[in-house]
């Protein structure tokens, strides 16, 4: 056996762990299913749990199993017509009916409990190839029925409780996993129907997608926060800030862009440095710091550049409007440059880090969009290379003048060649999510060199 086999049926066993509370609960245990709803929520539910802990075991079925596959599809079979007559599932609502013409399937609480116990046999006597199919089918499929049909004759295991378990409701109970004030707007429902009806994915990669989306809305909320404290912060360069937007509003930028009509689907098309407006806006924004961009060698900022680029990005994230990618952020969506010039800075991280990055380039710089992980969902940033170890010192002291700020906190990105990139996010010089998985994501070419 593999290791993906091992994995995948040490996941089936899991899913046998998850049912217990579940089957306990049949025999008046019910203590241990309690304790899972009062500490997880929905997610502890029965109808959850059976749904994740049943589409495990079917996944270690399918692709986990040992040397017979004859053991493990006998016991699906059996197992799945069993737990069918017990679990309410809207799409396998005639089989139910058919079985319960029977008297002999009417005990629902014992069919999930054979059920379960088929298919957890068939498991692991497919790790046997002692036994020929005939014996298989008779141990696998005769006895469980036999054990049914006496039990009902003699009327044995006439469980009182009530045993309610819905798949239905197991798919509902994700909507749980998004916070309350979301719940109700209608993008999240539709996305989270269109999730629960999904017949590729199972209920742990349905989980995952529900997660997903309120990682990317803890992420919207977090940058629109640091955002909004960002521009309380720098109220002292209002009047900079403010004959800025003024000079820049007598002009029509960038007004061809709004005619674009097709999708952007990269950052290497985001990122329109050759476009002329582009160009012309970050001079204009830049026209108070003049002088070369570089002192010493081209591309890296000498005193003038980083004057320009702390004008660049205090301009920037001083007037954006943070808006979320469209469909609650089921993908992402890249604005070119200058069709977010032309609409009036407005866009979410990927966004500002185009633009960031766009205008850099345009005013001689060499910029790079970087992208990581953390608790708030992921993230996306412009930085711009500095150069060497004393460069960076050099551009730190400039750029705590500019702020007039000497303890102004700075962190810089080191690549493999040894240098030093200045991380131009919401706040300059500081990472607003960076926990885990950095990553290049512009441009292409992973190293990216001084010539």
């Amino acid at each position: 056996m593999t290791i993906y086999e091992k994995l995948i049926t040490t996941l089936g066993f899991l899913g046998f762990f998850i049912l217990l509370p579940q089957l306990l609960a049949i025999f008046g245990i019910n203590d241990p299913q309690l304790f899972l709803e009062q500490n997880l929520g929905a997610i502890g539910t029965a109808s959850a749990l059976s749904t994740i802990g049943l589409s495990l075991i079917l996944l270690a079925v399918i692709f986990g199993g040992g040397e017979t596959i004859g053991a493990t599809f006998l016991g699906l079979v059996i197992g799945f017509i069993l737990i069918s007559t017990s679990v309410e599932v809207s799409f396998m609502v005639w089989l139910k009916k058919i079985m319960a013409l029977s008297n002999i399937t009417s005990n629902f609480n014992l069919n999930y409990l054979v059920g379960v116990g088929s298919i957890l046999l068939g498991l692991l006597l497919s790790y046997s190839s002692k036994f020929s199919f005939k014996t298989l089918f008779a141990i696998i499929i005769i006895l469980p029925l036999s054990f049914i049909g006496i039990s009902q004759a003699f009327e044995l295991f006439q469980f009182e409780n009530k045993f309610e378990i819905t798949v239905d409701k197991g798919f509902s109970s994700l909507a749980s996993l998004i916070d309350p004030e979301y719940q109700d707007m209608p993008e999240v429902i539709s996305y989270i129907q269109t999730v629960e009806t999904d017949s590729v994915l199972n209920q742990k990669e349905k989980k995952e997608k529900i997660e997903e989306l309120q990682e990317n809305i803890n992420k919207l909320e977090g940058d629109k926060a640091t955002l909004e404290q960002l521009k309380k912060e720098n109220e002292k360069f209002k009047a900079l800030i403010k004959q800025q937007a003024k000079e820049l509003a007598a002009i029509g930028w960038c007004k061809s862009a709004m005619d674009t009509s097709s999708q952007t689907k990269s950052f290497e098309e985001a990122v329109t440095t050759d476009e002329p407006c582009v160009r012309d806006y970050a001079l204009t924004i830049v026209q108070d710091f003049p002088g070369n961009f570089y002192d010493t060698e081209r591309g890296l900022p000498g005193k003038s550049g980083i004057n320009q680029i702390c004008a660049l990005n205090l301009h920037l994230f001083s007037n954006w409007k943070y808006i979320s990618d469209p469909t609650v952020l089921r993908d992402d969506f890249y604005s070119r440059a200058d069709r977010t010039i032309a609409i009036g800075l407005a866009g979410d991280c990927d966004d500002f880090a185009v633009l960031s990055a766009a205008c850099v380039e345009s005013i001689g710089g060499i910029a790079r969009i970087m992208g990581g992980q953390c608790d708030g969902g992921g993230h996306a940033w412009c930085e711009v290379l500095v150069g060497t170890e004393a460069h960076y010192n050099a551009a730190l002291t400039n750029i705590r003048s500019f702020y007039k700020d000497p303890s102004k906190k700075l962190t810089p990105t080191i690549d493999e060649n040894g240098l030093y990139w200045l991380v131009l996010d919401w706040r300059i010089g500081e990472y607003t999510c960076n926990d885990f998985g950095l990553e290049q994501l512009y441009p292409k070419n992973k190293l990216q060199l001084v010539k």
